[in-house]
């Protein structure tokens, strides 16, 4: 588990507003215990709190729920008016996941009526191993009094018994909350829209320990950037997140984070998450409209879920994943605008969907991302699978990835339709697949760039390029510098919407530096380029360094690479170029009467004239 980075959250001269610490009394519910029970295994004997079942065996679980009361009188300052008692409890639901975590399938839900509250209930069919139990205990109108979770194992040897405590629910919807400090004793905090909308003139702190609940059709208006900590220092963000967050709306109702004051736009983060901890409960954002701010949401140190969220009224980033953080970033829309601020350099601004920085194991799904400098960017992480993304008229990258390892770029769609983009996706220093990705459109100047990309010899490890489709880019539909890079399968294709800029279909340039290591050209369709099919770029930033390089493909049927019509070419047109060797000479030559499609390359039996089957990304 990870640490907390912010070694104090409330420093020293915390000027927010700070609410009672509470004390509890411990109450077991009387009367029974709620009994789970796998198929395999008929209910374990043993009484008291021990118990395990037999190799042959999968053990019983009995829970016997406790819940802890607050004491009235530590509420003057008025966040609780009317804290949970446990008569007030009316039934209990309990809910088994698939495995560890909120984001998993329920899979058993039991619900047991108190009063009376007697007898077992057993809840079959739970296959052995690590489940998610919550627990509910609700109150006549369906709102819970306590609740909680834990994780229990569902194997042989595994105790009988599990002693669990559910934790006071606090509905602070009936106050003119404002923002604050939440107490640091468990709790379950609960915003509801009955207050809504709240002017929140504090930011709102969750400590370690404590959970807040924001719930559907709920708004809060935060003000201007006025609570400070110690001295003129601002507090990083609207709403610091040390415990869980559970901010889940629904289509119908989202959740909208917004500002008092139409037209003002936040400097710090809406959310950031800092620093995890032990809970099986991840904290999660999801059917939320977070508005006016030069940030979304920050994670750093932290484990959350992103999903179905909206950025896209006066936010210049959506999100930033920071160091040793992860996020499952799916089905959100991002509208990344550019937001003056006096004073501000301008290398401060880049409006960028997602921003990837440290991170580990995150993966990036279906989400939408229309302009801004950015859609997608990620440096100096690892384990990233960004994975069937939309990404359209981004002025600078659709995707760019530097010094990232081991990362799957697949199924993603870049396009240029409306504004220029100079580069589709961008990879520097980094290792892995980038697969079955569409980058098109007329204004694309570049639709891949691969730069300083070497594997560990010159066989192993390369980046591999394999079943995409370019398409019509500017200067080169696929940029390749100082890299041994693998390009399988590609469709290739111009011509550009420019036809003034006679652009290639792959550039390879900077080759004889990293000499003998060269990229691989094999079983690519290249074809209908203004320039060369295969050659030097175009781009005169590049004409002082050496050209050319290359392997385009091998001897057998299916190594070798089919071009036509490029560089004024006839339409049909087929390159059937052959010689060189791997000495770094770069020298081709041309067959008699044809046009030269293919230049600077050091090749090898580089083309075929047969058509190649199932080239170019699949149907989408």
């Amino acid at each position: 588990m990870r640490s907390n980075r912010i070694a104090n959250p409330m420093p020293r001269g915390y000027l927010m507003r700070s609410y009672s610490t509470l004390r509890t009394t411990r109450v077991v519910l009387a009367g029974g215990c709620l009994m789970l029970a796998a198929t395999l295994a008929g209910c374990s004997g043993g009484g008291g709190g021990g118990g395990t079942g037999t190799a042959a065996t999968v053990t019983s679980k009995a829970i016997r729920i406790q819940m802890s009361t607050p004491d009235v009188s530590s509420f003057a300052a008025s966040l609780v008016s009317t804290p949970p008692r446990v008569e007030d409890v009316r039934n209990i639901v309990l809910a088994v996941y698939e495995d560890t975590t909120n984001e998993s399938k329920v899979i058993r839900t039991v619900t047991a009526p108190v009063p009376p509250y007697s007898g077992e209930i057993v809840v079959r069919d739970i296959p052995p191993g690590k489940h998610l139990i919550t627990v509910s205990a609700n109150k006549d109108d369906g709102r819970p009094a306590f609740s909680g979770d834990f994780v229990s194992n569902f194997a042989p040897g595994e105790p009988t018994f599990v002693d669990f405590t559910a934790a006071p629910v606090a509905d602070v919807s009936r106050f003119n909350y404002a923002g604050g400090q939440l107490p640091t004793r468990p709790f379950t905090y609960v915003i509801t829209a009955a207050g809504s909308p709240y002017r929140i003139t504090d930011i709102i702190l969750v400590p370690k320990g404590v959970r807040l609940e924001i719930q559907p059709g709920v708004e809060l208006r935060f003000e201007s950037d006025t609570a400070q900590q110690v001295g003129d220092t601002p507090f990083p963000a609207d709403m610091q997140i040390h415990g869980r967050l559970t901010c889940v709306g629904t289509s119908q109702r989202p959740i909208v984070l917004t500002r008092n004051v139409s037209g003002t736009v936040s400097r710090r983060p809406r959310i950031l998450f800092s620093g995890d901890q032990p809970d099986p409960i991840q904290s999660r954002v999801r059917n939320t409209n977070i508005e006016s701010c030069l940030l979304g949401i920050e994670l750093l140190d932290s484990d959350v879920s992103i999903s179905s969220d909206q950025f896209i009224d006066g936010v210049e980033t959506g999100v930033v994943v920071g160091t040793s953080s992860s996020s499952n970033l799916r089905g959100n829309l991002f509208r990344p605008q550019e937001i003056s601020i006096p004073g501000r350099p301008s290398s401060e601004i880049f409006p960028s969907g997602i921003v990837l920085s440290g991170a580990i194991g995150t993966p990036i799904l279906r989400n939408q991302i229309l302009g801004g400098k950015a859609g997608i960017r990620g440096g100096d992480s690892r384990e990233l699978l960004i994975e069937n993304n939309d990404i359209t008229d981004t002025q600078v990258f659709g995707i760019e990835l530097s010094n990232v390892q081991n990362v799957l770029v697949n199924s993603n769609r870049i396009s240029a339709r409306k504004s220029p983009v100079t580069t589709g996706i961008q990879v520097t220093r980094t290792t892995g697949t980038v697969a079955q990705n569409r980058v098109t459109g007329g204004t694309l100047k570049i639709g891949l760039g691969v730069d300083s990309c070497l594997s560990g010899t010159a066989t192993t490890d390369r980046l591999l390029v394999d079943h995409n489709t370019f398409k019509g880019a500017v200067v080169a539909n696929v940029q390749i510098v100082a890299s041994d890079v693998s390009v399988t399968f590609n469709e290739i294709s111009g011509p550009s919407a420019v036809p003034t800029f006679r652009g290639c279909g792959v550039s390879i340039n900077k080759i004889a530096k990293v000499y003998p290591q060269q990229p691989v050209l094999i079983g690519n369709h290249i074809h209908d380029h203004l320039g060369l099919g295969v050659g030097p770029s175009p781009d005169p930033a590049l004409n002082s360094f050496s050209k050319g390089g290359g392997v385009l493909g091998g001897k057998g049927k299916f190594d070798a690479n089919l071009l036509q019509g490029n560089n004024g070419a006839p339409k049909g047109e087929t390159d059937t170029t052959l010689g060189g060797t791997i000495d770094g000479t770069f020298d081709t030559s041309t067959p008699s009467g044809k046009t030269l499609q293919i230049d600077s390359v050091d090749a090898v039996v580089s083309t075929t004239t047969e058509a190649i089957a199932r080239v170019g990304a699949p149907a989408q």
